[in-house]
């Protein structure tokens, strides 16, 4: 595929390979523009994923949002569906948070920015689903893109445990989301509490050897996670509290939107 023609694209390299699709830096020879071309792959795609993919990519396509990635064309080329994205020039949050790339006052910044993006979804009545480090891109102008919308509208990740499929990433997966019951904007609320709190920490909440002791954790009310000050003393108790709120096992307890909730975490951020 690489240095070859794609629609009226020339891919120029590979950015990352999955189950089910791959996804190119391209340029475009008449604008010269840079872009990201995600293509599904030709065997092994079910008529779902299919499906699922087009319906991923016309949302995508209505959005508008700095926080959000860009869709700007869509089509299909030898029968293989295609979105073409903006590219970023950058890494995805789990990288840096592992290499230890971002500073304290920089990971607050990103973590309003996450914010606002994930709110304007819940505006448009869009829950992601699948909120986490991985599906965070940061630009190397520190600018933040969410991006993998597979859960939003379609399940497209399904992980077998005992004898039921589950559809998430269980590490950043809320109690009702495990349980398979009734999911709304603090779904997403929680994924994002746990993305934050491994952002202030470099830890997850809950750890273990498998998936299944994983969402166990999750769902147990008797098992509870650290503080977050238990791992740095210097987060004010006010970040804290905000965080400890957001990753609340009842959704009750949670806040009710991300926009108080991040109204809750900038008013007590450092300056």
């Amino acid at each position: 595929m690489i240095h070859k023609k794609f629609g009226k694209y020339i891919i120029m390299d590979i950015i990352k390979s999955g189950g089910m699709a791959h996804i190119y830096k391209a340029s475009d020879p008449i604008t010269k523009d840079i872009v990201a071309i995600k293509i599904l792959r030709q065997s092994g795609t079910s008529r779902r994923a299919i499906k699922g993919f087009i319906q991923e990519t016309k949302m995508l396509k209505k959005l508008n949002h700095p926080n959000i990635i860009r869709v700007m064309d869509f089509g299909k080329e030898d029968g293989m569906p295609y979105m073409v994205m903006e590219y970023i020039n950058g890494e995805d949050l789990k990288k840096l948070l592992l290499y230890k790339k971002t500073k304290k006052l920089q990971r607050y910044d990103l973590v309003l920015q996450i914010g606002r993006g994930l709110d304007y979804l819940h505006e448009n009545n869009i829950i992601h689903h699948d909120i986490k480090p991985e599906n965070i891109l940061v630009s190397k102008n520190n600018e933040v893109k969410i991006i993998d919308f597979g859960l939003a509208r379609y399940n497209r990740l399904r992980i077998f445990t005992h004898n039921r499929f589950i559809d998430g990433t269980p590490t950043y997966m809320s109690p009702e989301q495990i349980r398979k019951r009734h999911t709304d904007k603090r779904t997403d609320i929680y994924s994002y509490g746990i993305t934050i709190y491994e952002m202030l920490t470099g830890r997850i909440p809950y750890q273990a050897n498998d998936k299944n002791a994983i969402m166990r954790a999750h769902i147990d009310i008797h098992i509870q996670p650290r503080l977050v000050s238990y791992y740095d003393s210097s987060i004010s108790k006010n970040i804290e509290n905000c965080v400890m709120k957001a990753i609340e096992k009842n959704p009750n307890k949670r806040h009710r939107t991300v926009s108080e909730m991040i109204l809750d975490f900038s008013r007590n951020k450092p300056r």
